[in-house]
């Protein structure tokens, strides 16, 4: 039976995969201090900028259009860890009952943690749309 414990996304110990998305995390969280780079990710050239981008405004790029924005990630992050990053951190902060965005990660490890994090609903912040409930736009 595997191990469902809830573990942390990084720790001191991370293996090189695991670095690379903190690198790329730290990366979104700098741009996002600083206030740089243009509004529309997809106008970066391919690379970590561009997927740091999409890290950095996934939240808010998912809950305008949710098929849009994964078009968009499927098509423009390159990396498939980062991709992956950006869709555990949609359901963790976007829709946390959508047990769909957990199948569209490839990562195993990422993909387990996902659905364990869907599957316990007492985890999910309060506010979070019901299963099932379409998404609302912000202040709408």
């Amino acid at each position: 039976m595997p191990d469902l414990r809830p573990r942390p996304l990084f720790s001191p110990h991370s293996s090189g995969p695991q670095r690379g998305r903190l690198l790329l995390l730290g990366l979104a969280l700098l741009r996002g201090a600083l206030g740089c780079g243009p509004t529309d990710c997809a106008a970066l050239g391919p690379g970590p900028d561009r997927d740091a981008c999409y890290l950095e405004r996934a939240p808010a790029l998912f809950r305008a259009d949710f098929e849009a924005a994964a078009a968009a990630v499927d098509r423009d992050v390159g990396d498939p860890l980062s991709r992956d990053l950006i869709y555990l951190v949609v359901s963790r902060d976007v829709d946390p009952s959508n047990a769909a965005t957990c199948a569209r990660i490839v990562d195993p490890q990422l993909g387990e943690r996902c659905r364990a994090y869907v599957s316990r609903p007492h985890l999910h912040p309060r506010g979070a749309p019901p299963r099932g409930a379409p998404l609302q736009k912000p202040g709408g």
